[in-house]
């Protein structure tokens, strides 16, 4: 796990989809689907979890620690590249039937959703402000950069609390879940940057508001798509980033479903800890998501690069990967037959714990 190079595997999803993307038949566009949901899921519990912690020194991850840095970085020209090359595919191209228009929007929109806003979340924590651009680009080519406004500056602090639209309620479903999570997320990265701005005298009307930039950048983006690909890839262009932006959503409800932080006073929560995350230690899962899997030690400590995660043993356990919770989320009954019990289980577990003596 600590050999670098394993963290170049996401980019082979962009061979996976490179023949669907070709127009070689109706099928092939959605072969992506078909091996992400019918062989990586099913080999990613196969393949099982490995707990070995991640946060040691060694010799070895510190000669290979520029590698860690530059793996999120090299996505800049897959994501370009990729939205250049589907919308060649319409500007210059056979105009695709519905099904096949369908099938490139949504490879694209996975690739984008499952691997472009995972660096994205990487590089939008990082001190350095030329990889928060990088972060900020990822997401306008999905159309949702005020996601870097919201999760850092809000999901962090109100995560597993009623205040946080990124928690989903014990019992709600994804179809109730998405509204919410939709507009609470840019409510609340206006309400950010409106605070952010008022506290240096400033109005929410400047140039200095990133909602507004974002805004434009979005605009200018959909502008130049449809001078270039005209209406149907401006129709790309939306629908792929729809797609991303759902998978983002699902992951979002998975995450911290069912757990909430005790209200010590109105308003005022109990600090943040591993029993508010869901974990997945799933192998396959962590190395093709940076170890997103190690989402607990991600809130607890929201600066640390993902090579250095921890899975943490008093966190809540996804029983499979994020591939097979994705599909288990889309039919509510049965996510909740599976995790409602996991979150009663957890609660019961930390009332224990905070019962045994010191």
């Amino acid at each position: 796990m600590r050999w670098a190079p394993l963290y170049l595997l996401p980019f082979l999803v962009l061979l996976a989809a490179a023949p669907g993307l070709r127009h070689l038949g109706e099928f092939r566009h959605w072969q992506l689907l078909v091996f992400v949901f019918l062989i990586f899921a099913p080999l990613d519990l196969l393949v099982g979890e490995v707990r070995t912690e991640l946060g040691r020194d060694e010799p070895a991850a510190r000669r290979q620690r520029w590698l860690f840095r530059i793996v999120p970085w090299l996505w800049a020209p897959c994501a370009v590249g990729l939205l250049f090359w589907t919308l060649w595919i319409l500007a210059y191209g056979k105009t695709p039937t519905p099904l096949q228009f369908a099938g490139i929007a949504v490879t694209t929109g996975f690739i984008n959703g499952y691997i472009g806003m995972v660096f994205a979340h990487e590089l939008m924590h990082r001190a350095w402000r030329g990889e928060r651009l990088l972060a900020e680009l990822y997401l306008t080519l999905v159309s949702y950069p005020h996601f870097a406004i919201e999760h850092v500056q809000n999901h962090h602090r109100n995560v597993a609390t009623p205040a946080d639209p990124a928690t989903a309620r014990l019992g709600e479903s994804l179809y109730a879940f998405l509204p919410r999570l939709w507009a609470g997320e840019l409510k609340g990265a206006w309400r950010q940057e409106r605070r952010r701005l008022a506290k240096r005298n400033r109005s929410p009307w400047s140039w200095r508001n990133r909602m507004l930039r974002y805004a434009l950048q979005v605009a200018l983006l959909y502008l130049a798509v449809g001078l270039w690909a005209g209406w149907l890839g401006v129709l790309l262009l939306a629908a792929q980033s729809l797609f991303a932006i759902l998978l983002l959503a699902i992951i979002n409800y998975i995450e911290h479903y069912g757990l909430l932080r005790r209200e010590l006073a109105p308003g005022v929560y109990e600090p943040v800890g591993p029993q508010h995350s869901w974990d997945s230690s799933h192998l396959l899962t962590n190395l093709f998501l940076l170890n997103l899997g190690r989402h607990a030690d991600h809130h607890l400590r929201p600066g640390r690069p993902y090579q250095h995660l921890r899975q943490r043993d008093d966190a809540g356990r996804l029983p499979v990967g994020y591939p097979a919770m994705l599909l288990l989320a889309l039919v509510p009954p049965l996510f909740f037959r599976v995790m409602d019990r996991r979150v009663e289980g957890q609660r019961r577990a930390v009332l224990a714990a905070k019962r045994e003596p010191a």
